[in-house]
């Protein structure tokens, strides 16, 4: 019985393991493999242990006058000032 025991925990944590060396991420219908950084629309993602984390862009700070808001462009990520 004990030998049986063994050999079925053996099995399943091949499996298991086996299956986290598979982990992989699906992200508009392109498929990456853990550990792949990739650009999506203005975020920056990455595949991690079959999970999207994705984190905006990097955008710096923006001055663009006393009382002139900044603004944001259609098909630019960040913001910019707006054009006079």
């Amino acid at each position: 019985m004990k030998i049986v025991l063994i050999i079925s925990c053996l099995i399943i944590l091949s499996f298991a393991y086996t299956m986290a060396q598979n982990t992989g991420c699906v992200s508009g219908g392109v498929t990456y493999q853990d550990g792949d950084n990739f650009a999506e629309g203005c975020n920056y993602c990455e595949c991690d242990k079959g999970n999207v984390i994705c984190y905006p862009g990097p955008c710096g700070l923006i001055y663009c006058g006393k009382n002139i808001r900044p603004v944001q462009k259609e098909g630019e990520c960040c913001l910019s000032c707006p054009d006079e």
